[in-house]
């Protein structure tokens, strides 16, 4: 189930309008932003250094994405 409340301490399958699909354990959220780390997949970004590999930490805005729980 597809869901834009996002808790920290769990994992997420992010699916990213710009940076694609990816596994994600959460940090810290607030109101705009949500942060983590890569736990399966690539982050890509518009240019290769722009890319965050798994085991990176990455900041997202919420609004680009949809986080759908890892049962």
């Amino acid at each position: 189930m597809a869901t834009q409340e996002v808790v920290v301490g769990k994992r997420y399958n992010v699916d990213h309008s710009r940076k694609g699909k990816f596994t994600l354990l959460v940090s810290g959220v607030d109101a705009t932003w949500v942060v983590g780390t890569v736990a399966a997949g690539e982050a890509r970004g518009i240019l290769r250094d722009n890319d965050v590999e798994e085991g990176e930490q990455i900041t997202l805005r919420r609004v680009h994405c949809v986080f759908t729980l890892v049962p």
